[in-house]
């Protein structure tokens, strides 16, 4: 098994304004800049796919000699954009469906104008009694989501942390 961590290099979840909602990022990133740079593409090419009657927009993938960048909208939240940095040898199909996984969960914790809803603390480390910034929790929930998922070297699916076969082809984990 090889875990995902390595090939998604950092995450932000954005608004089609381009506000920077939370983001785990390399320290040497301006999120708010690319917040904004990544809503005006996205906008530019929604319309694009409008005007050429492309049917529903899914997602706008960049790529370059080292890496990529994916935005796609969240299916619940329609002003809602999460923007995946991934390595340049990356298994698509599996990235593809970590973001899906990723937008699903997450999108239980935003409400489509990009406000964090009262969420449970999710991590053993975190003391109840503590107060911690909202954001700063669902930072923590995007980390812990890029650790524990897992993909089958077989066939690229996602695995649960336990499991010891691969629900879709079957292969024996180690």
């Amino acid at each position: 098994m090889e875990t995902v961590k390595a090939e998604i290099e950092g995450m932000a979840i954005l608004n089609i304004n381009g506000y920077t909602i939370c983001s785990v990022l390399s320290s040497d990133i301006d999120a708010s800049t690319i917040s904004a740079m990544c809503a005006t593409i996205l906008s530019i090419s929604e319309k694009l796919f409008n005007d050429l009657f492309q049917g529903e927009f899914k997602r706008v993938l960049i790529e370059s000699v080292n890496g990529l960048i994916i935005l796609n909208k969240f299916k619940k939240l329609t002003n809602i954009i999460l923007c995946t940095l991934v390595r340049a040898d990356a298994k698509l199909g599996t990235v593809f469906q970590i973001i899906n996984s990723i937008c699903e969960r997450i999108s239980e914790y935003i409400d489509d104008e990009g406000f964090i809803k009262p969420i449970p603390f999710i991590s053993s480390d975190i003391s109840s009694g503590a107060l911690i910034n909202k954001r700063k929790v669902l930072e923590i929930l995007m980390e812990e989501i890029i650790e524990i998922e897992k993909c089958c070297e077989n066939c690229g699916s996602i695995l649960k942390k336990e499991q010891k076969f691969c629900l879709s082809c079957g292969n024996r984990l180690e």
